[in-house]
């Protein structure tokens, strides 16, 4: 037992040794991601039937520019491409295209994985990012690069569809409906990492374009016989997001003002099977689970449930009162109330 100890020991610190030094292109180490982060991201479990994947991936020194080799794409094939879309002109619109300009053009080698965050780096404003809304402990909060987990999602369908394997992934921490289920990533600094390997024999080449309101990534290489299968998302769970009133005298009884839709608590199962030549089956299964946020909603005082830290037990129903007058010949006619002279 105390030979195994030191042995693992020393495996451990080797370990931490191989990440350290950048000249690493493919580590077989696989680095946990830090829940010290608090980036809200879910706890998607991957269960792959292949070997144990990485995430500590890229480590080399190589330069930004090394990494956008010119390459012929008429001498490779489209393996998949995959668009998602956005709300026109909003901050983060600009963070989306500006990790696109980035990554557009990218060129992983046979057998070379590929670190967005290692190759992206920190998010600031010196780099073209601004601030914009991004989830932090299931709230939204503004920082410095918000909205290029959209960017993460879409490159990583487009990785999906064409079967590369994925080492390192996070979905994000609640459901977002414009998003495939459980097939979406976030991305945040240092970490969640989105990392990922090209297990061809040919470059690797990424191809991203943008518009005013959609992101676009286009893969090129050659995976020759290699056949992707992605299953159906099976929904294992679904429960109705819990919702919080919030009085407001401008609101009229009879309506309520949805102020955020909030997200249901689900769990959904994806399944994405890759068949190589020579036999090579590899089954990749995800459990994702996705946090409920509030629903918000503005309505009257009197439309408060019992148990509301402001419920007063007003009522909703207003009685219409009418004030009447008697003539001289003791006839009885109806006055308008508040009458205003005349001027």
């Amino acid at each position: 037992m105390l030979r195994a100890a030191r042995a693992f020991s020393r495996s451990v610190i080797a370990a931490f040794a191989i990440v350290a030094c950048t000249s690493l292109v493919a580590p077989a180490w696989s680095a946990p991601s830090s829940d010290a982060t608090k980036t809200g991201a879910s706890n998607g479990r991957r269960k792959t039937s292949g070997r144990g994947a990485s995430a500590g991936a890229d480590r080399d020194a190589k330069r930004t520019d090394e990494k956008k080799k010119k390459v012929d794409l008429d001498k490779l094939e489209v393996l998949s491409r995959f668009s998602t879309k956005f709300k026109c002109c909003e901050p983060r619109t600009k963070n989306i295209q500006r990790i696109a300009k980035m990554m557009d053009g990218i060129v992983v080698e046979p057998g070379q994985s590929f670190s967005v965050n290692h190759f992206v780096g920190a998010r600031t404003e010196d780099k073209g990012f601004v601030a914009a809304p991004s989830i932090l402990d299931l709230e939204y909060t503004e920082t410095i690069g918000g909205g290029i987990s959209q960017f993460a999602t879409t490159l990583y369908n487009a990785l999906y569809d064409a079967g590369f394997p994925i080492l390192d992934h996070k979905p994000h921490s609640h459901y977002i409906s414009r998003y495939p289920d459980g097939v979406e990533a976030t991305l945040s600094w240092p970490a969640p990492d989105l990392v990922f390997k090209n297990d061809s024999e040919a470059p690797l080449v990424i191809k991203t374009n943008f518009a005013r309101d959609r992101v676009t990534v286009k893969l090129y290489g050659r995976t020759p016989g290699r056949k992707v299968e992605r299953k159906r998302p099976v929904l294992l769970e679904r429960k109705a997001p819990p919702t919080e009133f919030v009085a407001d005298r401008s609101v009229s009884p009879r309506k309520q003002k949805v102020e955020r839709a909030g997200s249901p608590r689900k769990s959904v199962q994806v399944t994405r099977i890759v068949e190589n030549p020579g036999g090579k089956r590899r089954v990749d299964e995800d459990v994702v689970v996705y946090l409920a946020t509030k629903r918000v909603v503005r309505v009257h005082p009197c439309r408060l449930p019992k148990g509301h830290k402001e419920y007063t037990g007003e009522s909703c129903s207003s009685k219409k009162k009418s004030s009447k007058s008697t003539t001289a010949d003791g006839a009885k006619s109806k006055s308008k109330a508040n009458p205003v002279d005349p001027p």
